[in-house]
């Protein structure tokens, strides 16, 4: 019964999951990427984050 309603989620939603699979591959190598630099450009890159993501989210909405 679970693999039905997994099949039926696959036919249904196929392109978010794969979307969804993807997007959890990129935040994965983006930690381990993240992980093997130097300590003081981790610093940098983690203050100025949450800048980079408010940019992204006006971009993404004055865009559309």
């Amino acid at each position: 019964m679970l693999w039905k309603r997994l099949r039926l989620l696959w036919i249904e939603h196929k392109m978010w999951v794969i979307l969804g699979i993807l997007m959890v591959i990129l935040v994965i190598l983006s930690i381990v990427g993240l992980a093997s630099l130097e300590s003081f450009f981790q610093q940098q890159i983690i203050g100025t984050l949450p800048l980079e993501i408010v940019k992204m989210m006006g971009y993404s909405i004055f865009g559309a």
